[in-house]
């Protein structure tokens, strides 16, 4: 049985199981229940020429929240309309990318900073990357906190 978590209420879904429950007790079956929930849901405005975007394996895409002239690969959130068959993949990343945070590449993680994407602080807590002032990657310290662990 799948329920869509996507409609309803809690209450709604708890009747549902307990029914499925004593029919396949009743039954003498065992019946599985998929708890299909909604991921996440991005619209984007208009694209750069009206569209389409074609992405390919490996390329980066960057969906902000203010518009912005020139690169092709970034997105402004709004409506962006999917045909059966379209295939569409989302993989969000922390400051820097993705992998484990103390092996993102320090000016990457400077520039999700630069962009208000991660604080200075947590540039230095989590992926272990010292900024000066300016904002620019402390390499020294950002190796003396890298090899601290």
């Amino acid at each position: 049985v799948r329920l869509n978590f996507s409609h309803g209420s809690h209450g709604d879904h708890a009747r549902l199981v307990e029914v499925v429950r004593e029919t396949s007790h009743r039954l003498g079956v065992h019946v599985a229940v998929l708890q299909d929930l909604q991921g996440p849901r991005i619209r984007t405005g208009p694209l750069k020429g009206g569209g389409p975007l074609e992405l390919r394996l490996g390329e980066e895409l960057v969906i902000l929240h203010e518009p912005v002239e020139g690169e092709a690969y970034r997105l402004l959130k709004g409506v962006t309309e999917l045909k059966p068959g379209d295939r569409f993949r989302l993989r969000t990343g922390g400051g820097g990318g993705f992998g484990p945070p103390h092996a993102r590449d320090p000016e990457r993680v400077a520039g999700d900073v630069a962009a208000g994407y991660v604080t200075r602080e947590r540039a230095r807590e989590v992926y272990r990357v010292a900024l000066d002032e300016a904002g620019a990657v402390d390499a020294a310290e950002t190796g003396r906190l890298r090899r601290r662990g």
